[in-house]
């Protein structure tokens, strides 16, 4: 996760579900120093959004082969300032 308009880490946001799951507290992760994240989720299509103090959050659709074998999705977020 970056900052859209300097293209910096942004360290302590938050990347979630968006109201996805059975039960509430939905998946989520917390950026590090670099703005990595990662979580584990449903396989099925549904929204993620990634959200950080100063910033508007953004959302990204979450699009995976379920009847292939994928280990790994990347979402990439740019987050602007508000």
């Amino acid at each position: 996760m970056k900052d859209a308009e300097t293209g910096q880490p942004i360290a302590g946001a938050t990347v979630s579900d968006d109201g996805y799951g059975p039960t509430k507290p939905y998946k989520s992760a917390t950026t590090d120093a670099t703005g990595t994240y990662q979580f584990v989720t449903w396989s099925e299509e549904h929204n993620v959004i990634a959200q950080a103090p100063g910033y508007k959050a953004q959302g990204q659709l979450l699009k995976s082969s379920l009847f292939k074998e994928e280990k790994e999705k990347v979402l990439d977020f740019a987050l602007g300032r508000q």
